[in-house]
Parts: structure tokens; C-alpha cells; sequence
């Protein structure tokens, strides 16, 4: 297979034999893949829940909020009894000292915003018990569009925010 990778690239862009070979690898490889099954269970299983569960017909449960995390690293040390002052923590790490900077290397602040995002829409503990995850293992955006079903529907069913005098 990788001689006829090789040999397909070797042809000039927008050739006929190298777009034949190119074809005939991507179906060769196409029908040689396992597949998902076809789901013809019903409703619940047309979609992944808001909660992640329903994604795979053969383990339902895997990925859902709710569920255990796999750890491979024991903790040091449990959580204070007394959380922080969110307020203080914020301050601490990202109050400005003195004129703006740009970054030495260009990186850009949006980035680290992005980067916030998704780590708190992968890992989100719960609360009561610190094993659990409180969100779904899945990148959905539950910080932005809620964690479970109740969550969306508010986000659906919010009023709008101003409306449009015409």
C-alpha cells in the first residue's frame, strides 16, 4: 500500500492515473475498515445526549457525565476544606502590572482563552465527589451551552436579551 502511495504522489497534480489510483486506494481502504453499526433503535439512539451518553450502540455509558474518571496518578494532597475567593485568585494570576506587553514569542491571549474553554468543558469534577466528572467526556461546548438537558433547555428557551425596534 505505501509503494502505491508512493507512486500515485509521484504522478503530476490533476493527473487521470494518479486521481484512478488515488480512487481505487480510498475505496480499497473504505471497504477494509470496520464500521460502526447502524442504529435502528429508536430515537434515543439517533443522537448523543447532552449529557454524552448514547454515542456508541455498544457501550452506552462511555463518555457520560456522571462517570468515573480513569486515573493513572494518585493525589498528593486533598482539596482545602475552604475554598479561595474566586475574586482573589483572578486578581492574583491576571491583574495587570503596569502598560500592556506583547508576548516575546507572539502567542496570542485568545488562545489561552480557547485553551480555558476546552479544559473546562473536559474536565469538570463534580462537586460532591471528586472521582466523578460532572460533564461529558466529549468537546461539546457545555460551558457555553450547558452540561446536561435542563442546562440547554435554559440556554434554548432564554429571552432575548434586547429586541428590535422597527
Amino acid at each position: 500500500m505505501e509503494n502505491t502511495i508512493k507512486w500515485a504522489a509521484s504522478y503530476p497534480a490533476g493527473s487521470p492515473t494518479a486521481g484512478l489510483l488515488t480512487n481505487s486506494m480510498l475505496g480499497n481502504l473504505w471497504d477494509n475498515l470496520k464500521h460502526p453499526p447502524l442504529s435502528y433503535l429508536g430515537d434515543e439512539w439517533r443522537y448523543r445526549t447532552a449529557d454524552g451518553s448514547h454515542n456508541n450502540i455498544l457501550y452506552p455509558d462511555l463518555g457520560k457525565a456522571g462517570s468515573y474518571y480513569a486515573r493513572s496518578v494518585v493525589p498528593q494532597r486533598s482539596p482545602p476544606a475552604a475554598l479561595p475567593d474566586p475574586g482573589d485568585i483572578f486578581d492574583a494570576l491576571f491583574a495587570r502590572r503596569g502598560p500592556a506587553k506583547e508576548h516575546p514569542t507572539k502567542f496570542s491571549s485568545i488562545a489561552i482563552s480557547i485553551a480555558t474553554i476546552i479544559i473546562h468543558d473536559v474536565f469538570r469534577t463534580d462537586d460532591v465527589d471528586p472521582n466523578k466528572t460532572a460533564c461529558s467526556s466529549y468537546l461539546d461546548l457545555g460551558p457555553l451551552y450547558g452540561h446536561n438537558q435542563d442546562m440547554q433547555n435554559t440556554v434554548r428557551k432564554a429571552p432575548p436579551l434586547y429586541t428590535i425596534a422597527c
